[in-house]
């Protein structure tokens, strides 16, 4: 369970635009304006998730998901990490209204992503992890290393690094072919469907139901950025 701690906001030093923090920041938009947030994923319950106006031109991604060690954190690190690069990539001179897509909204203005839950140590701290993980094609131990040279309070809880470290062994992906699928053919790969068969706690029937919408919601993102990502990468090529 994370603990309080009033640490500031923290830049992650490999990554420029990406930022760590508790919920404070991001509960309002003077404080978001004030730090140049573009974009903020929130990690947080329903109730405890900060209200971004559309308006305000800041692209707002949330997830429901627990400081529990036994949450499906894996299914959702590919969608998750697809919409940070997105974002980060983007271009200052293009906007959106549309909070799905991880594109500036301010002309001009250089993209900022700030990845937060409640105390910004477990939840959040695992998704600077997985970034750093995919990103620089590191394990679990060497991501974390580094992302505590920027907040040395970053600490996912033990179920959260079990599932970082099999994301390492599933090659940063939970997907198979996850670039070269399209939204229909996205499947699990093996390692995945294992972990869950193996998890040891029986979910109620609509928590199943959730679990299996919220896989098709971040299984469909990962896929619309997946193949983004491509026609870049041919662009480029041209």
């Amino acid at each position: 369970m994370e603990v309080f701690n009033s640490d500031p906001i923290s830049d992650i030093i490999p990554v420029p635009g990406l930022c760590i923090s508790d919920i404070t920041i991001s509960r309002t938009v003077a404080s978001l304006k004030e730090r140049q947030v573009t974009h903020v994923v929130s990690l947080t319950s329903t109730r405890d998730c900060p209200r971004i106006p559309q308006e305000t031109g800041i692209q707002h991604l949330h997830i429901e998901i627990d400081d529990n060690p036994m949450e499906d954190l894996l299914m959702h690190l590919d969608g998750i990490c697809a919409w940070i690069r997105n974002a980060l990539h983007s271009s200052p001179s293009k906007s959106t209204h549309d909070p799905t897509q991880g594109r500036t909204d301010s002309p001009g203005q250089t993209p900022k992503v700030l990845v937060h839950c409640l105390q910004g140590i477990s939840r959040s701290g695992s998704i600077i992890v997985a970034y750093l993980m995919q990103e620089q094609s590191l394990d679990y131990d060497a991501a974390l290393a580094i992302a505590r040279i920027s907040r040395s309070i970053i600490m996912p809880n033990s179920g959260f690094a079990d599932q970082l470290r099999l994301w390492h062994q599933m090659g940063y992906s939970i997907y198979r072919d996850a670039e070269d699928s399209n939204e229909e053919e996205q499947e699990p790969k093996l390692e995945y469907e294992e972990w869950k068969a193996n998890r040891g706690v029986l979910l109620s029937k609509g928590q199943e139901e959730k679990q299996k919408i919220m896989f098709k919601s971040m299984a469909d993102m990962a896929a619309r950025f997946g193949a983004r990502r491509l026609e870049l990468k041919r662009d480029d090529d041209v």
